[in-house]
């Protein structure tokens, strides 16, 4: 089985700590959205898998099929990229394999921001900015295809995943059980999730999701024997070089 990883951007609202303007996502093109899908139907995929409630598949497939849709879901990426992708390749639906729920008792990052850590825990906040501030200019001065090329590479996701290994560092018991039991407990979900959702006939699939999961999602997949995880970043580098031939 293999799977071409696609991490995104989110186009509509957000609840992620740092998150594009409006003026910023207004830049994204149209055109540019409808070469993505083109570039992401070369692939093939038998099935795309987004990040949306596993529990809430019914929902999910309801809003595929529906002549319209909601205002603000529209602005999703996944009714703006996943579902014109599948629409394109006459996919029946698009497969929810996201898990993020409240989970009793854990404190939040909120929490860890005002504890005892809060001057080590505003430093990685700064990484996590600089990291932002790189998404923002690639989007203000290049394409969308570039700039998912830019997000998608092994050393974006190593910066990123670096971010959450700080903060397990931290001697703030609270960012390590965050880390622990919420973000990395949400990540083997979803790939526990993309795996249950798996179709018998599925040789290809692509994974359309935050940027933000793309390390920990590949590191889970390609410990299944049988799994080829391939960045996006990568497979444009492989297609450009096989029309060079």
């Amino acid at each position: 089985m293999e799977f071409l990883l696609v991490g995104t951007i989110h186009f509509g609202e957000t609840q992620d700590v740092v998150s594009f303007t409006d003026e910023d996502k207004r830049l994204i093109k149209q055109q540019d959205i409808e070469k993505l899908i083109e570039t992401l139907a070369q692939y093939a995929p038998d099935q795309i898998f987004v990040e949306y409630p596993f529990s809430m598949q019914d929902q999910l497939t309801k809003l595929y099929i529906a002549e319209d849709a909601s205002d603000p879901f529209k602005q999703n990426e996944i009714y703006q990229i996943a579902f014109q992708l599948a629409k394109k390749l006459k996919h029946p639906t698009v497969y929810a394999v996201d898990w993020n729920e409240n989970i009793p008792g854990l404190a939040s990052l909120d929490d860890v921001a005002a504890g005892p850590c809060a001057a080590e825990f505003s430093e990685i906040m700064k990484v996590a900015n600089n990291q932002f501030e790189i998404m923002t200019t690639a989007l203000r001065n290049g394409s969308l295809i570039e700039l998912y090329e830019k997000i998608n590479t092994d050393e974006f996701n190593q910066a990123n995943h670096n971010i959450y290994l700080q903060l397990m560092q931290l001697s703030d018991e609270q960012a390590f059980n965050w880390t622990v039991n919420y973000w990395y407990y949400r990540n083997l979900k979803i790939a526990r999730n993309i795996c249950k959702a798996l179709t018998p006939e599925s040789k290809r699939a692509v994974i359309l999701i935050g940027s933000g999961h793309n390390y920990l999602v590949k590191q889970q997949l390609q410990e299944y024997e049988s799994f080829k995880v391939t960045n996006f970043a990568d497979f444009l580098a492989l297609n450009t070089v096989a029309k060079k031939r």
